[in-house]
């Protein structure tokens, strides 16, 4: 009898947490798509100092680039081998997320992107 008693109890507060980890992992998913939700941006990369700006086409403010498949030493190679040089920028769509930081900074979280248009250097 006391075994029964045990496995129903055992039973009950289990179901009970299930329903407790439902609701919270529902909640999780609820603030992982508001960070996930991505939007397209279209502007200018821009790379210098050691810091990748982004500036947008649309209203001309500027972001700090943070690329999330990429590390900066790898994505500073590849803009420099693009663009030859420092502080040239670069036409570029970028699908991302925009948050700030907690010094208030504007950061555009970079899922994927694509370059549209490089200025060379001797183009007249």
């Amino acid at each position: 009898m006391n075994l029964k008693l045990i496995i129903i109890v055992f039973s009950v507060t289990s179901c009970f947490n299930i329903d407790n980890n439902s609701y919270l992992s529902s909640q999780n998913d609820i603030n992982i798509k508001k960070k996930v939700q991505t939007k397209k941006y279209v502007g200018w990369w821009i790379f210098g100092e050691e810091m990748h700006l982004f500036k947008d086409s649309k209203n001309l403010e500027e972001y700090e680039l943070f690329f999330l498949n990429e590390t900066s030493e790898e994505i500073t190679k590849f803009y420099l081998e693009i663009a030859e040089q420092e502080f040239l920028p670069i036409d570029i769509e970028i699908d991302g997320s925009l948050h700030t930081n907690e010094k208030n900074q504007k950061i555009l979280e970079v899922s994927d992107f694509y370059i549209t248009f490089v200025q060379g250097c001797d183009e007249q």
